[in-house]
């Protein structure tokens, strides 16, 4: 999309707001998600978090939090 010579960064909103839904709606209540700002959107309060046994992690999140634990222990934050 973004491989052309003609100037597209008004574009460029759309596809951020689409990418923050998509990253928010896998652990932000989908309620929240789709009638909220996701620029606004408070993560912070837990009335708007999925309960931590519906968080959805990827395929590959267990592989690559076991790879930063074995690469730098120090260096990962505990949450």
């Amino acid at each position: 999309m973004f491989q052309t010579d003609a100037p597209l960064l008004h574009h460029l909103k759309a596809e951020v707001m689409k990418l923050l839904k998509e990253i928010l709606s896998d652990f932000i209540q989908v309620e929240v998600v789709r009638h909220s700002d996701p620029f606004e959107v408070d993560i912070h309060q837990p009335r708007n978090r999925v309960p931590i046994e519906h968080v959805y992690l990827g395929v590959l999140a267990t592989a690559i939090v076991t790879e930063c634990f074995n690469s730098d222990p120090a260096g990962v934050r505990q949450v």
